[in-house]
């Protein structure tokens, strides 16, 4: 009862009070020099349109329609507008590669499958900027290069990472043991630095490719994956998928699910136990792979 009337206190309070779009302070201290719309606006435009993939208009009236929902009287930005800010982007990021100097690590791979074709992806860091107590991640690197065809050989690849190279020397490239990739890294005269992953990967093949306690765990996520994949209540217990070339590739995260699921099993609803009940019969397995 006492949240009841709180809620209504303030609803009586604010709704007819016309909403500010500052939060704090005057609206022009949080707008770019030269220009008349928020910085705030311009970013979640610019997130609409790169991100989003939504076209100029339809970024205009998203914008328009919430303004009109939450009864925001500010001016709207035209789609020209928005152009504006998307070619003022691109030109700041061009710029802003041609600053960076010192060596370069490459990541390539074209394994990647769309339909009938291959993709080619080229991500680099700065060889300064790789942090040393951890992993690479995906916002650690940028894009350099993403192309698709239907065969890579090695002549094509290595012309993609001599035209991305630009005017940074490539210091070192890492990726996987696939020739062509290898053909190209020779031809560029680049070491070469295998993928640890799919390193450990190609162990682990040798070690549980034809185990058939492996295969059979392998299947029973499958299957449960497919029956939990649309559920509200079970989907939160689904484990990770194990695609067939990488099932050796991604097993850890299978397993440290599994393991969690072990450590609280007599707080899970018995219908979920019984479904997970295959990890109690390959818990020697999951024990020889837990860390």
């Amino acid at each position: 009862m006492e949240l009841t009337i709180s809620r209504d206190l303030w609803k009586s309070k604010y709704q007819n009070k016309p909403l500010e779009l500052s939060a704090g302070g005057n609206e022009s201290s949080l707008q770019a020099k030269h220009h008349q719309y928020p910085l705030r606006v311009v970013l979640w435009v610019l997130y609409l349109q790169v991100y989003g993939k939504m076209s100029l208009r339809s970024c205009r009236h998203c914008i328009l329609s919430l303004y009109m929902v939450i009864g925001l009287q500010r001016r709207v930005p035209s789609h020209e507008c928005i152009r504006n800010w998307l070619c003022k982007q691109g030109y700041y990021r061009v710029k802003k590669a041609e600053l960076l100097v010192g060596n370069r690590v490459l990541y390539v791979d074209e394994s990647i499958v769309l339909g009938g074709e291959k993709i080619l992806l080229v991500l680099g860091i700065m060889e300064e900027n790789i942090p040393i107590s951890r992993c690479v991640s995906q916002e650690d690197v940028e894009v350099l290069y993403v192309g698709s065809e239907k065969e890579w050989k090695g002549e094509k690849i290595a012309d993609i990472l001599k035209q991305v190279n630009g005017q940074h020397k490539v210091s070192y490239v890492v990726g996987d043991q696939g020739t062509n990739l290898k053909n190209a890294y020779s031809s560029c005269e680049y070491t070469h630095i295998e993928d640890c992953t799919h390193i450990f990967s190609n162990y682990l093949k040798q070690m549980y490719g034809k185990d058939s306690t492996f295969e059979a765990f392998r299947k029973e996520i499958g299957l449960l994956r497919k029956a939990w994949f649309l559920s509200k209540e079970k989907s939160q217990f689904m484990p990770p998928g194990m695609r067939g070339k990488l099932r050796f590739a991604n097993i850890f995260p299978c397993v440290d699910r599994a393991k969690k699921q072990l450590a609280h099993w007599d707080n899970l609803e018995e219908s979920v136990k019984t479904s997970l009940a295959f990890l109690k019969k390959t818990r020697p397995l999951l024990r020889s792979w837990m860390r």
